[in-house]
């Protein structure tokens, strides 16, 4: 009988310590959780800050360094439980910031890419004209020099030709020649009377045409 006592004792002191132990391990394991709810929190905020979200989504990184900080001030406050919540909070802000960082670096890349294609597709286009009015240019070049050796050719011709033929030249020269006939005498001796006539005297022309040929 004594002994079922005790033992009655014994388990109704062991029960009482251990409803007693109870509220001091949760408020070790809400602490521990506060912690831990912090520090991840810090971590995804200095996660965000290594890729850029700090310039790409400075609001949300911004609230998520600030939620972070109102957990600490709980926690230090013995707010375990508001702690936490602040905690997660800082958290999913910084989880968001991540993500928004992301796509705008995602749409960034993306304008840049396009950017390059449409500068290489400029480029190209001036190269092709470039090469046109090239090809233009020669061409023209080619025509300018089929012209002048053309020329040349023919101012190489005409100096290298045989001097031209002369046409044959005719000189028609008149020639007049007076030609004197003589008539014959009369002496009448009855009367002694001597007439002496003028002699007569012919103009004669004469034509010579002369034909001249080169040499």
């Amino acid at each position: 009988m004594y002994r079922i006592t005790s033992l009655s004792r014994a388990v109704t002191l062991s029960a009482l310590l251990a409803f007693s132990a109870m509220p001091i391990a949760a408020q070790a394991g809400q602490d521990q959780r506060a912690r831990a709810a912090i520090a991840e929190a810090r971590g995804k905020i200095e996660s965000g800050d290594k890729v850029g979200a700090s310039s790409e989504a400075m609001d949300l990184q911004t609230a998520a360094r600030s939620s972070l900080a109102n957990a600490e001030a709980l926690l230090s406050k013995d707010k375990k439980t508001d702690a936490i919540a602040e905690a997660q909070h800082a958290g999913q802000l910084a989880d968001q910031a991540l993500v928004m960082a992301d796509k705008r670096k995602t749409a960034a890349v993306e304008t840049d890419r396009m950017n390059a294609e449409a500068t290489a597709a400029a480029a190209t286009q001036t190269a092709a004209a470039a090469t046109q009015s090239a090809a233009s240019a020669n061409m023209r070049a080619a025509v300018a020099m089929q012209s002048a050796d053309q020329a040349k050719a023919e101012a190489d011709a005409l100096r290298n030709a045989p001097p031209p033929v002369a046409a044959p030249v005719t000189t028609v020269a008149t020639v007049e020649k007076t030609v004197v006939h003589q008539p014959a005498q009369v002496i009448k001796h009855r009367t002694k009377v001597v007439v002496r006539h003028r002699p007569a005297t012919t103009t004669e022309k004469t034509t010579t045409t002369l034909t001249t040929k080169p040499q």
